[in-house]
């Protein structure tokens, strides 16, 4: 029996997102009683996220997701970037972001606005994720200051590990793959998946193998670590992986 679990995160979700997508994510998880993470973007402002017409109705759902069990998070703010040099992100993966770089009180002002949308709407987000991964210290400082959120869904290790004060649930699969041991969150983005490729999902998440290793993210932090010896050779693993594909994909 493998020994490694898997949590389910849905990115993106907001007032103009592809409802059709979303419907059908909804269901597939639902009838395999998978409780996943969803990362709600407070008042979305990018365009590129106009898949429908505002729904007046949206948070009507969120609060629908949070009774059922589903992890809610609170995703940046508007969703919008500036450019950066990722070198200065905690996570290097893109030259852009809504937050990292901005100075202490001007990340503060933002994620108060963030939080103070949910809280309008009676609803409480447990986990904070950052657009594209990109957040700096600042960020981390202006979280525990602002609000109550303790977890970030995010980092590369092989389990949740504590870190400034807060709990990291690592994010390192953009689809459902095998692994020995661990834990493990796929990020997925039912807005820009295709119905053939969430038909293929449930086919992946129906299978022996994924039905009895999924988790909640309450089970994920009880498998809290220290930073040990296999995390950190696979951190390196993965980003040497990484820019070797950003280097390939660049000279092609």
């Amino acid at each position: 029996m493998s020994k490694a679990k898997f949590l389910i995160r849905l990115d993106d979700a907001c007032e103009t997102q592809d409802e059709a997508k979303w419907t059908a994510i909804e269901s597939l998880l639902e009838g395999l009683k998978i409780k996943p993470i969803v990362a709600v973007i407070p008042s979305n402002s990018d365009i590129s996220l106009h898949f429908n017409k505002k729904n007046t109705n949206f948070w009507e759902k969120v609060k629908d997701w949070e009774k059922k069990g589903w992890t809610i998070a609170q995703h940046g703010y508007q969703h919008t970037y500036h450019d950066i040099k990722k070198e200065l992100l905690i996570l290097p993966f893109h030259n852009r972001s809504e937050f990292a770089g901005l100075d202490f009180q001007q990340q503060a002002d933002l994620i108060e606005k963030g939080y103070a949308k949910f809280i309008s709407h009676g609803i409480k987000p447990k986990v904070w994720i950052a657009p594209s991964h990109a957040f700096d210290k600042n960020t981390l400082e202006a979280l525990k200051n602002i609000t109550p959120i303790r977890v970030i869904s995010d980092g590369i290790a092989c389990h949740p590990f504590p870190q400034e004060d807060l709990m990291f649930i690592p994010q390192q699969l953009w689809w459902p793959k095998w692994r020995p041991f661990g834990v493990w969150t796929v990020c997925l983005h039912p807005n820009s998946m295709s119905f053939e490729e969430i038909a293929s999902l449930e086919q992946i998440l129906c299978s022996r193998y994924f039905s009895e290793n999924m988790i909640s993210i309450h089970d994920a932090l009880q498998e809290k670590k220290s930073l040990g010896f296999c995390s950190i050779i696979y951190r390196y693993a993965f980003w040497y992986y990484w820019r070797l594909r950003e280097l390939i994909s660049k000279y092609r």
